[in-house]
Order: structure tokens, then sequence, then C-alpha cells
């Protein structure tokens, strides 16, 4: 009898043991399901204000897309009007139609098959067209994608830039609204989709888009490669500087049903590859990525 409580005993245990370790295995998956949404956040986020500034940028190397301006020369750099019209930027090639100070206009640029800039590779064309100077109150870029890959994840969708003019502040902001899914190469895909408002925070006026630093708030929604349904919200506006291919500081809080939050730290605004993800109290810092 004794011997049969024993056994009876054991068994308990050792189930026992097999749930725990069940249970043990089932949230190492889920927390790496949490991991994947964070990190394919961060991808977008950086995907979309690196989109934006291309635009800022490409836009002030031709100033018929820009502002009325003269042929200016700052600290070395030459900006001329027109001259971005089937031109070599580094490894990609723009071409823009129709020439001239007429809208809506349209920007092509073609990264070939495989163009490596600031830390990615992408290839295919990125096509925006403009209803008026990006400076003017109300005029709008929109922007599609042809065979477009990013490290060579397809992406599809559109995203829309809209200026607001200047705000309460007499900072110049934009509405960036982006429907975007990302197929990844090895499998799986993510949807995203946001509306977030740029305010440009400085170099507005310089004419150099190395020194231009905008800061970035809204709210975000999708899926991520596992199917998983997440949303953000922006706790403190992120912060993003032409010169550095990083966000560079803000606090963005992601929430997924049924899991705790995630709060990412983009630091104190020094231009590094670094971050942190608070979870549940504790913290830890990961590497950013493109």
């Amino acid at each position: 009898m004794k011997n049969r409580k024993n056994l009876g005993f054991t068994g308990i245990i050792l189930l026992m043991m097999i749930i725990s370790s069940c249970k043990k295995n089932e949230t190492i998956a889920v927390n790496e399901t949490d991991r994947t949404t964070l990190m394919e956040n961060v991808q977008v986020d950086e995907m979309v204000t690196d989109n934006f500034t291309e635009i800022i940028g490409l836009s002030l190397f031709d100033l018929s897309l820009f502002e009325s301006s003269n042929p200016q020369i700052s600290n070395g750099i030459s900006i001329i009007e027109d001259n971005l019209n089937g031109a070599a930027v580094g490894c990609k090639t723009i071409s823009v139609s129709p020439s001239g100070n007429v809208f809506p206009r349209t920007v092509t640029i073609d990264f070939g098959q495989g163009c490596t800039e600031g830390g990615k590779t992408r290839k295919g064309k990125m096509i925006s067209v403009f209803t008026g100077k990006l400076k003017d109150v109300g005029s709008t870029v929109s922007t599609t994608y042809e065979n477009f890959y990013v490290n060579d994840d397809r992406i599809e969708g559109t995203k829309t830039i809209v200026n607001n003019g200047p705000n309460a502040n007499g900072k110049v902001s934009f509405t960036v609204t982006v429907n975007h899914t990302r197929n990844f190469t090895g499998g799986g895909s993510a949807t995203h989709s946001s509306v977030k408002t740029f305010t440009w925070l400085e170099g507005y006026s310089s004419n150099l888009p190395l020194d231009d630093i905008f800061a970035i708030t809204g709210a975000d929604s999708g899926s991520d490669s596992n199917g998983k349904t997440f949303s953000t919200t922006t706790i403190k506006p992120l912060i993003k500087k032409v010169a550095c291919p990083f966000i560079v500081a803000g606090k963005l809080q992601i929430n997924k049903s049924g899991r705790p939050t995630q709060v990412i730290d983009y630091g104190d605004g020094t231009c590094d590859a670094k971050a942190t993800v608070t979870v549940n109290g504790e913290t830890k810092e990961i590497s950013l990525k493109k």
C-alpha cells in the first residue's frame, strides 16, 4: 500500500514537471513573438523616417520641387534647379517628369539591382508624385513602389506626405500616412498602418539636409510576421536627425492583446544603433537594424 502511494505521488510530481516544462516552453515562445513584434516595428519606423528624409533631401537638390530660389552654394554644396533629372545620386538614379516648374511632377528613384546606403540594401523603384513644391502649404507627395526590396524583403504599399504649414509654435509640420506590407525573404509578412506628424524642428531655412532635425508623434497598428496584431503609441516624440541613420531619442509603447506592454527608449540624442526596451519593469539594451 505504501509503495502504491509512493508511486502515485511520484506520478503526480512527474506530471507537474511535464506541465511546468510545457508552460516554460510556451512562455519562451510567446516572448520570442514579442521580440519579433518589437524588432519589426523598429524596422518600419526607421524605413518610414528614412523615406521621409530622403524626399526632403532630394527636393533640396532640385529646388523647383522645394521652393523658389536662386541657385546657391552653401558649405561647398552646390544646389541647382532641375539638376536631378537623369542624375546618378550615389548608387541610385533619379528622374523627374515633366521638367520645369510644372505640377504634378513625378520623381522616380531607381535603386537598380542593389544599392547599399546607410546600412541597408535597396533595389527596385520608389515613385513619388508631387502636387506642388514641398514647402507650399497643402502640397502632397504620394509614394508607391515598383519591385522594391529592402535587404531582400519585398515592400508594397503607399505613403503620403501632406504639408500642414506652421503649427502654433511656428514650426512647419507634415502628416505622414503609411500603409505598408513587408514580405520577408525567409517567409511570412508584416503589415503596418500609421498616421504620424513630422515636425521640422531645425534646419528648415538652411536648404542643407544634414542639419535637419524632426520630431515624430502619432500611432501605428498592424500585424507581425507571426500574424500577431499590435498597436503603438508615442510616449515621448521620436527625434530623427537626417545626419544619423537611426532615431536618436524618444519613447514608443507597443501594445499587444494579452501581453505586457513594451516601451522602446531610443536614448538621449546620441547617434548610435542602440535603444532599450522595458517590459514589466525590466530593461534590456537592443541593437537597432534596418
